[in-house]
């Protein structure tokens, strides 16, 4: 998810506050100096959290299209 930086830790607080105890969510915020950036890594996360300035700032020179894996079900 693309978010505004200030809102990047509290998203995360409240996606996993909100999730139901016995659900296994890996949530990942992709910020600051010491974020991983190993792409096989951040694909097995469930919700990846970051900015657009630094996913440009990272793989710029990546398709992003490449590194997208989504589904959404709206229900």
């Amino acid at each position: 998810m693309l978010i505004s930086a200030a809102v990047v830790r509290f998203l995360k607080d409240q996606i996993c506050s909100h999730v139901h105890p016995d659900v296994s969510l890996q949530v990942y915020m992709y910020y600051g100096a010491e974020r991983l950036r190993d792409v096989k890594f951040l694909r097995q996360q469930d919700i990846v959290l970051t900015t657009y300035p630094t996913l440009t700032n990272d793989y710029s020179r990546v398709s992003i299209v490449s590194l997208c894996i989504c589904q959404v079900t709206l229900r």
